[in-house]
């Protein structure tokens, strides 16, 4: 039998992935958070929307390239810390 998981324990994961290491400028985009945290793309959008509603979420963008070389700006994300 497969455990059920919180939402809580959802938002919590998503904040250990969010939280930058100190120094760090960039947060993450929403392919790094699936690939880091194991989830699909799909669910970590969803994740991302909840956490913005709470304003736990700051949105930025930073330059990826695409596959194709091309340079394009993409949304990123990063959790604010509870204080």
């Amino acid at each position: 039998m497969t455990a059920t998981i919180t939402r809580g324990e959802w938002l919590a994961e998503l904040e250990r992935v969010l939280v930058p290491p100190t120094g760090t400028l960039d947060g993450l985009t929403a392919t790094e958070i699936a690939v880091q945290s194991g989830i699909t793309r799909s669910r970590v959008m969803v994740l991302l929307g909840r956490a913005s509603a709470q304003g736990q979420l700051q949105i930025g963008r930073k330059p990826v390239t695409a596959i194709d070389g091309r340079l394009s700006m993409v949304p990123c994300y990063r959790m604010i810390p509870a204080s």
